[in-house]
């Protein structure tokens, strides 16, 4: 195996990388956010991997939620302060009904960049960039703010700033009361590497990405030969991979062993994204391969990717329905597995959107047109995410 260093990703294939017209300009930029503080601590990151590894056991549960993309207009204290609302009334529900702690991780603070399946699109006749994200362009439909500026990884690190800032204040001022537990981590997807690297520091003979706390490893990157992968191998943050359809189980064992050699508790999570279709035909031979192999691992369940639906109208969706039914299958296969579902990644927000469908709230096909206003992905509003998490407790209390 070739040395890690925070650069070495550079020689490995990166299936999702941004061609920035001027490649001084964005050395400029990382050169500048490498000599700029670091967001989180290690202490913090460390903590959070002890209690990933107590989740491994089964003695807490991971929720971990928040918009599918963050923007930069959205770094505002009363968005977040929303977020942090839905994520402890979430937690808490989970928290009494499955009378254990609740681990709380936020899509927050650095989730500003986004995969694509092309790198252009045709808006009008006309060839653009894909929006990739506001850490990398503009939603906007133009040849200019389409085109990547690296200025933005500035922006991003301040908003991340800001948010981080505003989620410390707002979890002691307004969250914490004697019974609760004021932890709260913040996560985001490892994607623009450059980013990345400049927020990687070497602490005590361990290299930690000071930017989050939590980063995953998105289905379109986890390739075993691949930069986010060659990436995340060499840092100490807990890391969290992806799992789609097409995932061979003698490939995951070698991920883990690539990610975890020393089989550290509390590094690694598995974030299945199967998808209702697929989940009781893949879901059960990944499991037992990695019970074979021995290793530790958390086993999360993302309900949200793996279900994603267009309308007649091309009107991209979530079916309530299919998101429950495969947090039910989850739960019926690590339990015949001798298994933990250690956790849960939801696509959510606290504003009353209507971008699912289903749920008590009865939102229809025609009531997409009221309030869809994702960027790029469906969320569960907030009427939806209380009682998906009600309802999972349910399913997990069923005999």
């Amino acid at each position: 195996m070739q040395l890690w260093a925070p650069n070495s990703w550079h020689h490995k294939f990166n299936a999702q990388a941004i061609e920035y017209e001027s490649v001084a300009n964005l050395q400029r930029v990382v050169a500048e956010l490498s000599h700029s503080p670091p967001l989180v601590t290690v202490a913090e990151i460390d903590t959070l991997k002890h209690h990933l590894a107590k989740a491994a056991a089964g003695q807490q549960f991971i929720l971990q939620g928040g918009n599918c993309v963050e923007t930069f207009a959205e770094c505002e204290t009363n968005i977040i302060a929303g977020q942090l609302w839905m994520l402890s009334q979430m937690g808490l529900v989970l928290e009494r009904g499955l009378n254990k702690p609740i681990v709380k991780i936020g899509r927050l603070a650095g989730q500003y960049a986004k995969p694509r399946s092309a790198n252009t699109e045709i808006y009008k006749g006309t060839e653009l960039f894909s929006y990739r994200g506001d850490l990398i362009n503009s939603i906007e439909p133009s040849l200019i703010a389409r085109t990547p500026a690296p200025e933005r990884l500035l922006e991003g690190y301040h908003c991340a700033a800001r948010t981080l800032a505003d989620i410390r204040a707002l979890t002691l001022s307004e969250l914490a009361n004697e019974q609760a537990d004021i932890q709260f981590y913040v996560s985001h997807e490892a994607l623009h590497l450059a980013y990345e690297q400049a927020l990687t520091r070497q602490v005590k003979n361990r290299w930690y990405n000071l930017a989050t706390h939590f980063l995953w490893v998105g289905a379109r990157t986890n390739q075993i030969d691949g930069a986010q992968i060659e990436y995340v191998r060499g840092l100490s943050n807990p890391i969290g991979i992806k799992i789609a359809p097409a995932m061979q189980p003698e490939v995951l064992v070698k991920l883990v062993e690539l990610l975890n050699p020393a089989d550290e508790p509390g590094r690694l999570v598995l974030i299945n994204r199967l998808g209702i279709e697929h989940i009781q035909a893949k879901l059960p031979s990944l499991i037992e391969a990695i019970q074979a192999s021995g290793r530790t691992v958390s086993w999360m369940l993302d309900p949200m990717h793996g279900n994603t639906r267009l309308t007649a109208k091309g009107i991209k969706t979530r079916y309530f329905s299919d998101v429950l039914a495969e947090i039910e299958q989850a739960l019926l296969i690590h339990r015949a597995k001798q298994s933990y579902l250690a956790g849960i990644h939801l696509e959510m927000t606290a504003e009353n959107v209507t971008e699912c469908l289903g749920g008590l709230a009865g939102i229809t096909e025609q009531d997409l047109a009221f309030a869809y206003k994702t960027l790029i992905d469906p969320r569960l509003n907030r009427e939806q995410a209380l009682e998906l998490v009600t309802r999972m407790v349910a399913l997990v209390n069923t005999p």
